[in-house]
């Protein structure tokens, strides 16, 4: 069974691009397997029309595997 660590780091909101950057390239270098960006909305989706809402949570790795794993986490 694969162990997980989270960590939380402080959002970085002078340039959250730059952040996303960062947290890519330690991906990239395998220091990190993948990492989630919870939004604003994530708990209160917004509808954005009648079919969708917007969960502002995504998730960014470098290998498959553990989307269904997170899709799940995010569907509830």
């Amino acid at each position: 069974m694969p162990v997980y660590a989270l960590e939380i780091p402080t959002p970085g909101s002078a340039n959250p691009e730059r952040q996303r950057l960062e947290l890519s390239d330690r991906v990239r270098t395998h220091e990190l397997f993948g990492f989630i960006e919870i939004g604003p909305h994530a708990l209160h989706p917004v509808k954005t029309d009648a079919k969708a809402a917007v969960s502002d949570v995504t998730w960014y790795a470098n290998e498959g595997g553990v989307e269904r794993a997170v899709v799940g986490w995010k569907a509830g």
